[in-house]
């Protein structure tokens, strides 16, 4: 089978997290909610903490308090945990010491990984290369009143395998060598860039349902849920979680894209554990979206990807692109080199895909909309006659604009096409020089400017010189190029109160005008300039 890399989509599945009701989540086999044991009554001067280890009661306020209050101290090279006031909690005998609240602290010592608590017992031996906690919703702190048998750490031994450990340090799923395991978070909750949660999380057993473990080896990749169950077996040959726009990871961060020996890829549901795509496409799954903005994708969740054709009459089959929906069903048949532009025209779905080296567009339902004869598109313009596209001509040097209907709007004879207000479009000469060309071709402007830049209510500033000028939206040179400075709509709030003395309507400003002298004027949409005092 011959095998097409020419189309490259991604799947992603988001570890950074969002805000959503947790009870609507579907978690299957959430870890058991243990209801808190009756407090015990400690000696004089001591507490029992959460996990029934007996500490002076000075431990247990600091500890109570959480990291917020205490700091790591460093002395003779080695790291302890200090009170606020001073008070050394634990003594500085450690490597390193990552405090993690409610007396369950991940230390080093003599290169070992292991667990004290608050008075300074050992939770955990040392007899790990690593440790890592898992979940841990506020400055890296364990939840207070969760059960050590339900906290759960990664661990990796000396001899490099990995495995799923609770807080007592007994095993949860046996260590297995690897080259690495990957945690997989998909419960909600926004974090920062210092690890702070900023919103609402689940409560502790309902996030470890939503956690996984991907175990990475070449050949043998398989998940293991927290619950130490065996998720997809250790047969598999990519597991790959992306990272893709920011409303694909709200709805859909348990989406994870799997590839067999096979070289074919799937989705599988981590939250349901089940197959959403089965693994028979090839050079991955992608979410295809409408690239304005504004628009947002029509119907169903549509992807891009690849599957290998029927044989033809010399039994040859080939790979080729086409587009299926979130069940696997086919959308727009295999039968394309790859696709580009995707967007939305009068509320169906278009994309621009490539046949026999050529490219055009074709609709939801595959009819052929711009035939398959132009080179690749480089950018959607958004005239006021409809979509157009700019793209080159076959020597790779010149641009030109392309209709919807495949007609040329503007010839190949600019080295760049940029901004546009709906009927000009900015261009770049030969000369490196700008001007203006409307949608039928014609130049409206010369190209003899240094700059040209689109301003509010479709307006242009002209720079001949470093003196600027203004253009009004049909092109025609409102002031001469003679002023010093022109501002764009992101300055203009500055100007407020200037407008609001004058009784001028900010959104009727168009730019303010700045001259050599410092005065200034204001471009209102009606082409009137008006002197601020």
């Amino acid at each position: 089978m011959k095998k097409s890399t020419l189309l490259a989509f991604f799947l992603l599945v988001a570890t950074a997290s969002f805000a959503q009701d947790p009870d609507s989540l579907e978690i299957q086999e959430a870890l058991p909610e243990i209801p808190a044991k009756p407090a015990k009554q400690a000696p004089s001067g001591y507490a029992y903490n959460d996990y029934g280890y007996l500490i002076t009661a000075q431990q247990a306020y600091w500890s109570k308090l959480g990291s917020h209050y205490s700091d790591k101290y460093y002395q003779n090279g080695k790291s302890g945990m200090k009170a606020q006031d001073g008070t050394v909690l634990i003594p500085a005998e450690y490597d390193d010491l990552h405090f993690q609240y409610c007396g369950f602290m991940v230390a080093s010592k003599e290169g070992k990984s292991g667990v004290i608590n608050e008075a300074n017992q050992m939770v955990i031996p040392f007899s790990y290369k690593r440790l890592e906690l898992l979940y841990k919703p506020l400055a890296f702190q364990v939840p207070q009143g969760v059960p050590l048998e339900d906290l759960r750490l990664l661990a990796i031994r000396e001899d490099g395998q990995a495995g799923l450990l609770n807080g007592k340090g007994e095993v949860i799923f046996p260590f297995r060598e690897n080259r690495y395991v990957e945690v997989v978070y998909f419960y909600p909750g926004v974090r920062t860039t210092q690890g702070y949660v900023t919103s609402e999380l689940p409560a502790y057993q309902t996030a470890m349902a939503q956690t996984a473990l991907i175990y990475h080896m070449p050949g043998e990749m398989g998940v293991v849920a927290m619950d130490g169950q065996v998720v997809l077996p250790f047969e598999y040959a990519t597991m790959d979680v992306f990272y893709w726009a920011e409303d694909f990871r709200v709805q859909h961060p348990e989406w994870l894209q799997v590839g067999n020996a096979d070289n074919q890829v799937g989705v599988f549901d981590l939250r349901r554990r089940e197959w959403m795509i089965e693994p028979k496409f090839y050079g991955g799954i992608g979410p295809l979206y409408v690239m304005n903005p504004d628009e947002k994708p029509f119907g169903p969740m549509l992807f891009g990807t690849q599957a290998a054709t029927d044989p033809d009459e010399d039994g040859v089959t080939f790979t080729r692109a086409g587009v299926i929906d979130s069940t696997g069903c086919t959308v727009l048949p295999f039968e394309y080199m790859g696709f580009g532009l995707s967007f939305l025209h009068q509320g169906k779905f278009h994309i621009w895909a490539e046949k026999m080296g050529k490219w055009g567009v074709v609709d939801i339902d595959n009819r052929v909309v711009t035939p398959f004869e132009h080179s690749k598109v480089i950018q959607r313009f958004d005239m006021d006659r409809g979509p157009h596209f700019s793209l080159k001509d076959s020597t790779n040097q010149y641009f030109g604009l392309l209709s919807l209907e495949g007609k040329m709007a503007i010839p190949f004879r600019y080295k760049w096409l940029g901004d546009h207000n709906g009927r000009l479009v900015i261009f770049v000469n030969d000369q490196m020089k700008c001007g203006l060309v409307d949608d039928q071709g014609r130049e409206v402007l010369p190209g003899i400017y240094t700059d040209i830049q689109l301003l509010r209510h479709g307006f242009f500033y002209i720079n001949a010189d470093s003196k600027l000028g203004l253009v009004d939206p049909s092109g025609k040179v409102l002031v001469q190029p003679a002023y010093k400075g022109a501002y764009t709509e992101n300055m203009l709030p500055a100007f407020s109160r200037d407008f609001k003395a004058r009784g001028i309507p900010e959104a009727e400003v168009v730019t303010v005008l700045t001259r050599e002298d410092g005065a200034a004027f204001v471009l209102l949409k009606n082409g009137k300039l008006v002197e601020l005092d």
